[in-house]
């Protein structure tokens, strides 16, 4: 492992990667060095909330952190020697500072994601992994990253009793745990969910657990009578028998504890082998995706076949944690053609309404097919966009809201402005300024006045709107220079960092 680069932390692991891709931090990550020796008294901001689909009606929140305080931290973590790891039996597949080794990442990967990680590496996760150990528990934590404890950082770190005699000197995992609280209103319960930051203090934190199991596992049960992995907060454990593994649960229960952290009972199994090494659909449609990955020679009955069996599939396992369209989209995303798209159009647009966090994939699949769309097709995609944007907005729902209006950007589709009007009632900061960058390339039909609504929104918070959830919105006006469509906006005099931002004429868009 490695520390990663202070470049590479802000190109990678600043914004979550669920935003579009006109919102971007590359120009901020390639002038970073520029401001490495400029920071201001770390204050109390609030971070961009973006809120994404989970399966069934669930919704989980994400946060674009404000870099008052994200600088500031995040230079904390890189300019350490070392960070706190320590060597356990319990391997953790979503370290932020694994190395991927003999992968050809595409422009797109990024070298820290931990699902791309996941993909390599959690094969291992398996019953060969297990040494012939025939008794799986599988667990994680309940609503982890909002339960963690700030201050927990520095037990992990310090040990508990000697991080509360010292809590106010200036020991490296006190400064980040301020960091920390100031990049969220100064709350000490929970922390951001989205960034790389996270994922270091997630570890930080859980690989103290994991050492505390694995001396209790050892001693208790011998060393090759049990083996464990970890997939951020997700455990899987096997064990010679139902015994050794109900033993364990208790143990593993009381070591999250001292962290202040607990077992989510919903998701706790224990299971006999033989295990199943995927789930049914996902067999049955990776042989069916071999058959079409080639544009050039995919036949239209594979084609039907393969519509066909996914949406059998999502329809059989719609609201439940499998994602079957979402496996289906990122394996034909690359496909391209005419006969491509008259054949998946109809299957694309259900897509949509049945699955909305496939989204971003469906945005990729008909940007690369955008020559072969019809004029009369479009009109048709325009009119259900439309519907389903004023819906969304309704709902304030960040994720579809934003990936609608990429789509209509990247196939040049224009709006009425009655829609984009209800998008902008919903006021919610990633719409907003989703909104701005459609009317910058004249994507809004009529007469659409949004000036003095984006001034009534932003004069009525307490806090400056550098400050609060609305700063990105706030720094991309009182930039102008991106979104020249604004004018007649009264913002307050900006923080120093971001006064030095515009200086260096840096932009968190993409456009």
């Amino acid at each position: 492992m490695r520390n990663i680069p202070l470049k590479e932390f802000i190109k990678y692991g600043y914004f979550p990667k669920e935003l579009p891709p006109s919102f971007s931090t590359e120009n901020f990550s390639e002038k970073i060095s520029q401001l490495s020796n400029f920071f201001e008294p770390i204050c109390a901001t609030k971070p961009v909330l973006f809120n994404i689909p989970k399966s069934g009606f669930r919704r989980r929140t994400l946060h674009l952190p404000n870099p008052l305080g994200y600088i500031s931290a995040v230079q904390l973590i890189t300019n350490l020697n070392s960070l706190p790891w320590q060597n356990t039996e319990i391997e953790s597949y979503a370290c932020p500072f694994h190395e991927i080794e003999n992968r050809k990442l595409s422009e797109d990967d990024s070298p820290y994601d931990p699902e791309l990680i996941q993909n390599i590496k959690m094969e291992d996760v398996s019953f060969f992994k297990a040494r012939g150990l025939c008794f799986r528990l599988s667990t994680d934590i309940a609503q982890f990253f909002s339960s963690i404890y700030t201050h927990s950082i520095s037990w992990a770190v310090r040990g508990k009793t000697t991080a509360k005699e010292s809590r106010n000197d200036d020991h490296w995992s006190n400064k980040l745990d301020k960091f920390i609280r100031n990049m969220q209103d100064c709350e000490t319960v929970g922390i951001q969910v989205g960034p790389i930051l996270s994922l270091v203090v997630s570890e930080i934190i859980l690989k103290k657990v994991d050492k505390n199991l694995t001396d209790i596992f050892n001693k208790k049960f011998g060393n090759d009578m049990w083996n464990g992995s970890r997939y951020v907060d997700d455990f899987w454990f096997y064990f010679a028998s139902r015994k050794d593994a109900e033993s364990a649960l208790s143990d593993i229960a009381i070591a999250l504890s001292e962290f202040n952290l607990e077992i989510n009972a919903q998701k706790t199994h224990i299971k006999e082998a033989p295990f199943e090494f995927e789930p049914k659909w996902k067999t049955e449609l990776s042989t069916i995706i071999e058959k079409i990955k080639d544009s050039a020679t995919v036949s239209n009955s594979d084609l039907s076949y393969f519509i066909n069996s996914t949406l059998f599939w999502a329809k059989k396992l719609q609201g439940s944690a499998e994602n079957p369209l979402k496996y289906a989209f990122k394996a034909i995303r690359e496909l391209k053609g005419e006969n491509i798209w008259d054949k998946t159009k109809s299957f694309v647009l259900q897509s949509i309404h049945i699955e909305p966090n496939c989204l971003d994939i469906v945005s990729s699949f008909l940007k690369n097919n955008s020559e072969h769309i019809s004029e009369e097709d479009k009109n048709h995609i325009l009119k259900i966009l439309s519907k389903y944007l004023r819906d969304e907005s309704k709902m304030q729902h960040d994720y579809e809201v934003c990936w609608i209006i990429q789509i209509l950007l990247d196939l040049n589709l224009r709006i009425d402005s009655d829609t984009a009007q209800k998008v902008l009632d919903a006021k919610r900061p990633m719409m907003v300024l989703s909104l701005l960058i459609l009317k910058k390339h004249n994507l809004i039909d009529g007469e659409f006045e949004i000036s003095q609504e984006i001034q009534n929104i932003l004069s009525s918070k307490e806090e400056s709107p550098f400050k609060n959830e609305w700063w990105l919105c706030a720094y991309e006006i009182y930039r102008n220079d991106s979104l020249d469509v604004i004018s007649a906006i009264f913002l307050p005099e900006p923080p120093q960092l971001f006064q030095k931002l515009k200086e260096k004429n840096i932009s968190f868009l993409a456009i």
